[in-house]
């Protein structure tokens, strides 16, 4: 889409237009029709050396910082991560700079740099692995923590199992994945550990932290 671009199917892209201008402009119809199309639902892999017949495969691309702040925020039902950090800084300088602004400096990268050659950083590692604000979110403790409000409600561990996976990757898990999950929350001795640990490992996947 743009004036400096040149449509690859354009007769796809009037039949497209002309529906969704039908349709009142309804975007949610909009999104709804491209994501029920075969080739939106194509495999992901990685993008080869040569380049191939368009859509052949979609290419799975890191998200960028203000994705990664949102999809953090949906997945722990956090409305605002400026809360957590005026808890932790107690009103110091460096709570002017917003959770957000801080997210776009270690995870923005150039947009004219080629996906293929974005790379994560220590920075981005340590946020995710041991921010403490994150760590606050991801806690077990009861009051206003996801994870505390699904142990409380005395779920068994396959429904909180199935719930963070949802929340974190918008699947249910596999077969293997949930054998592997109740496994270790089995043969962990504080199983409100077991859990934090299982939302950590989610948080820090490529799944999570990649657009497919």
């Amino acid at each position: 889409l743009g004036p400096d671009r040149t449509a690859i199917a354009p007769k796809t892209l009037d039949i497209l237009a002309i529906a969704f201008a039908n349709h009142d402009y309804d975007v949610k119809w909009l999104m709804r029709t491209i994501a029920a199309t075969s080739a939106y639902q194509h495999v992901s892999q990685t993008r080869g050396t040569n380049e191939g017949a368009p859509f052949a495969a979609n290419t799975p691309q890191p998200l960028r910082a203000d994705q990664v702040y949102d999809a953090l925020r949906s997945a722990l039902g956090v409305d605002d991560f400026d809360t957590l950090r005026a808890e932790r800084f107690k009103g110091k300088a460096r709570l002017q700079q917003g959770a957000r602004g801080e997210f776009n400096r270690t995870f923005g990268f150039d947009p004219s740099q080629p996906r293929d050659d974005v790379a994560a950083s220590i920075p981005q590692a340590l946020v995710l692995m041991n921010g403490p604000i994150l760590q606050r979110a991801i806690s077990a403790k009861q009051g206003g923590a996801l994870l505390g409000n699904l142990l409380a409600q005395n779920l068994d561990d396959r429904e909180i199992i199935g719930e963070l996976y949802l929340r974190c990757l918008a699947r249910e898990p596999k077969p293997d994945e949930m054998h592997t999950c109740l496994a270790y929350i089995g043969a962990t001795k504080n199983r409100a550990d077991g859990f934090e640990d299982l939302l950590w490992a989610l948080l820090n996947s490529t799944e999570f932290l990649q657009r497919k």
